[in-house]
């Protein structure tokens, strides 16, 4: 199965370059709370972030795969994220978020660190602001549990296993944030200092072998 035959329930090119933003997902409502859009992305700060509600998709969600292309700005931010699948009438959320455990360092987080590792060898470390970066969370269930991978620029940084599976999301619970972590987060590290260029969520596990193909479909 190739990139090509796997269509994402959300995608965003917050950047200028092919048309506007909000024509790629018509299935969801983006509202910026203070975030701005400019021709290079979207530009998230403290108090400063994106949250997509209103998913017109009929069924739940659960496996997934979430990607996000982005600039960090302040590699000393703490706690924030590229792209978080939360919930709004529960603490449920799984994310890329950056700085929360250690910081400079990506990690795949979640409500109350249950689907979270917490060594630092499970995490990707950040040491230069303004590059373009890819970060892609893969979230799986098997036959004995749940799988979640984490990728960065294509390179596999984490893989681990639970013994549960992963949690559910009802499409009308949904809302999907953009450099805030989630929306029950401790105000005080809770954002991330970034423009994200382009965001996307599919709902299934990408198949090995097609996440690290995942092109920067002419973002540089």
């Amino acid at each position: 199965m190739s990139q090509t035959d796997i269509a994402p329930i959300g995608y965003w090119n917050f950047t200028a370059r092919q048309g506007p933003f909000q024509g790629l997902s018509p299935n969801w409502a983006l509202k910026t709370n203070g975030a701005t859009i400019t021709d290079r992305g979207l530009k998230v700060a403290v108090n400063q972030y994106a949250v997509a509600t209103g998913y017109t998709g009929k069924a739940p969600v659960s496996e997934k795969t979430l990607v996000a292309w982005l600039r960090l700005a302040d590699l000393d931010a703490r706690g924030g994220a590229a792209l978080t699948i939360d919930s709004k009438s529960v603490d449920q959320f799984d994310g890329l978020v950056y700085g929360e455990v250690t910081p400079r360092q990506w990690i795949m987080g979640s409500n109350g660190a249950k689907r979270t590792p917490r060594s630092d060898a499970d995490y990707a470390t950040e040491d230069a602001p303004g590059q373009l970066v890819q970060i892609v969370g893969v979230y799986r269930n098997t036959s004995t549990g749940s799988t979640i991978e984490g990728y960065r620029n294509g390179t596999l940084f984490t893989t681990f296993n639970y013994t549960t599976p992963l949690p559910i999301w009802q499409p009308g619970d949904i809302q999907l944030f953009f450099g805030k972590r989630h929306h029950l987060a401790n105000p005080v590290n809770c954002y991330l200092d970034a423009v994200i260029v382009a965001a996307a969520i599919y709902d299934i596990a990408l198949p090995k072998g097609t996440v690290p193909g995942l092109d920067n479909r002419g973002l540089q």
